[in-house]
């Protein structure tokens, strides 16, 4: 179990985790203003152009704005790992696991079961209350999405969770020399940074909240468990895939083009089954692959070692070999 301990590795100034944060996300903008830029022009062009209809060029329900904005998360996991070396004098894959390697196994095994799970209940659902869904479907457009998602959804996914749970978690297990306490810190800061998502002016902040805060909960302490993000990350993809190709809520569509959408007022009735669902689908995680992966809970999550080798009584070069 050595995911936080390499992290003391290197440099570790917490104004360094500024500085790659700030400059990874201030650059992966550049392909959102390029799109924007573009879209300026063409409007001014045709001479109908005022700043006040700026925000309402912005079409992420399009297949160009779902582009754009993965493209964006592509940038900025490209730049995360192209600044964490220069700038923490240690090697980007301390940021997937303990073992300093993927293990695909493990990402794969995550998404497989996590999809199901949740095919079965969003069917489950439909079968229950039909008329919340409605069908679509256009050749070309599921296609281009299907293709779409299953290009940059590991992006946009491995982004979020390089810098939540491979980064920033075990930065602040180093502050904190605690585990937990990191956990706790990373799982508000995720839920808080999706304020702006649809589902927070749909559903309200409280319900909405709740259910990011789980989502989080459980990605974190997968990545505990697990000793690195391949898991959460495996998790957090399926999740994210099922949104961009089967079910997504009306308006919330995201130019993927999926098969089904759910009314709001439905969505909004069954939104507190979510927590519970991403629980359960937790705990079959934990059991089915437990043995697979030597898993174990009090392990895990003891922080003594992490402490020991913040406070110079252990090196991971020697003591975790």
């Amino acid at each position: 179990m050595n995911f936080f301990e390499n992290a003391h590795e290197g440099k570790n100034h917490w104004l360094r985790y500024v500085a790659v944060m700030a400059i990874a996300f201030i650059a992966a903008q550049i392909p959102s203003i390029i799109y924007i830029a573009g879209l300026v022009v063409k409007k001014m062009s045709e001479g109908n152009f005022s700043p006040e209809q700026l925000a309402g060029l912005i079409n992420l329900n399009s297949q160009t704005g779902f582009l754009v904005l993965m493209l964006t998360f592509v940038f900025w996991v490209g730049l995360m790992w192209l600044l964490f070396k220069p700038f923490h004098k240690r090697e980007p894959m301390t940021m997937i696991s303990g073992d300093r390697r993927f293990r695909a196994d493990r990402f794969f095994g995550a998404a497989g079961v996590y999809f199901v799970c949740l095919l079965i209940f969003w069917t489950l659902l439909a079968i229950v209350s039909p008329d919340a869904f409605t069908f679509h479907f256009s050749a070309t457009k599921f296609f281009v999405g299907l293709l779409l998602a299953v290009i940059f959804a590991p992006f946009q996914t491995g982004c979020e969770e390089l810098i939540m749970r491979g980064y920033l978690l075990p930065g602040f297990g180093l502050c904190t020399k605690s585990k937990i306490w990191a956990l706790v810190i990373v799982t508000l800061i995720f839920a808080l940074l999706h304020c702006n998502n649809n589902e927070v002016s749909d559903f309200g902040f409280i319900r909405a909240m709740v259910v990011y805060l789980t989502g989080s909960l459980m990605f974190g302490f997968f990545t505990i468990l697990n000793d690195g993000i391949e898991f959460s990350w495996g998790m957090h993809f399926a999740h994210n895939f099922m949104g961009f190709t089967l079910f997504a809520v009306e308006g919330n569509e995201y130019g993927s083009s999926p098969l089904f959408t759910v009314t709001k007022d439905f969505a909004s009735d069954t939104l507190l089954l979510i927590p519970a669902l991403e629980i359960l689908i937790s705990v079959a995680l934990y059991f089915i692959f437990r043995k697979k992966f030597g898993w174990n809970i009090r392990e895990a999550f003891d922080s003594s070692r992490l402490k020991a080798v913040c406070e110079g009584k252990l090196t991971t070069e020697s003591d975790f070999a």
